[in-house]
């Protein structure tokens, strides 16, 4: 009799823990779907990573990064073959700039400077210049970006294409004249964060530590709250910021906090990466 009682006890734990070990089975499995995910999307294989991501979402339900990193990459398969359809899309430059933003953040800059190229024949503007400038800076093609941003007179170009320019030629050993550009540069009164940072970016790659840091407090600043770690985590492990990022300057400045009061924002690094996109039209 007692040892049937120990049985139904025995039991009855076992199924208190069953859920339990359900929930840390569903977890790692998740984990391990959604790393496979990361590391196909890495080969730029959308679809892969897509399947993956959605497989481990479903895995684990509770896992909230799981569901956003599925619902972006949804979107972006989405925006690719929007932007691969016979007929142009109405929105292709707003499409093209969320997908740039996404590579980016993604570190796939061989697919940014393919986009870069085929907006910059598409548009035939400076903002799809800048974009395709700006991929091949990450790609590490600085000779190209040099002469993509010297084919038209430093005069013509917005401040992004001149600090581009700039960035260009002091990655090409051209120190004399990146100083000198850089000394041209000015910003408009409502610069927004990235613009901010790319000017951080100029004076960081010419080894000005407390003229780096000044822009990076105001680009911290306008950050929205929601973004502000991710985006101080892409500056601190950007190659342009190295050379400076020890110095007394750039701690203090990495201290800075957000002044901006976004609401609703999902907490994606960027616009181009956030699944509300839509709602906030990139504002926040």
């Amino acid at each position: 009799m007692r040892s049937r009682r120990t049985f139904v006890l025995a039991f009855s734990i076992v199924l208190l823990l069953l859920p339990t070990v359900v929930q840390a089975d569903d977890a790692l499995s998740g984990a391990m779907l959604h790393a496979e995910g990361k590391a196909l999307l890495a080969k730029a294989d959308f679809d892969g990573a897509l399947a993956r991501y959605l497989a481990a979402a479903r895995a684990a339900p509770g896992n909230p990064t799981f569901r956003q990193d599925a619902l972006v990459l949804k979107r972006v398969v989405a925006q690719r073959k929007a932007l691969d359809a016979p007929k142009r899309h109405p929105k292709w430059e707003g499409i093209a700039m969320s997908l740039h933003a996404f590579y980016l953040e993604h570190d796939l800059s061989g697919e940014a400077v393919a986009l870069g190229r085929r907006g910059l024949k598409l548009l035939a503007n400076g903002a799809a210049e800048n974009r395709l400038a700006e991929a091949l800076l990450e790609a590490g093609r600085d000779a190209d970006a040099l002469k993509l941003l010297t084919a038209k007179p430093t005069w013509t170009r917005d401040v992004r294409s001149r600090i581009f320019h700039g960035v260009a030629l002091a990655r090409t050993a051209q120190l004399k004249q990146a100083t000198a550009l850089a000394k041209t540069v000015k910003l408009p009164p409502k610069a927004d964060h990235r613009l901010l940072r790319d000017a951080a970016r100029l004076e960081a790659v010419l080894g000005q530590e407390a003229r780096a840091a000044a822009w990076l407090v105001k680009a911290f600043e306008a950050t929205p709250v929601a973004n502000l770690p991710a985006f101080k985590a892409a500056v601190r492990t950007h190659a342009d910021f190295r050379r400076v990022l020890a110095g007394p300057a750039m701690t203090k400045a990495f201290a800075t906090q957000s002044k901006q009061k976004a609401l609703g924002c999902s907490g994606a690094s960027d616009c181009g990466s956030c699944p509300k996109r839509g709602g906030c039209g990139g504002k926040n």
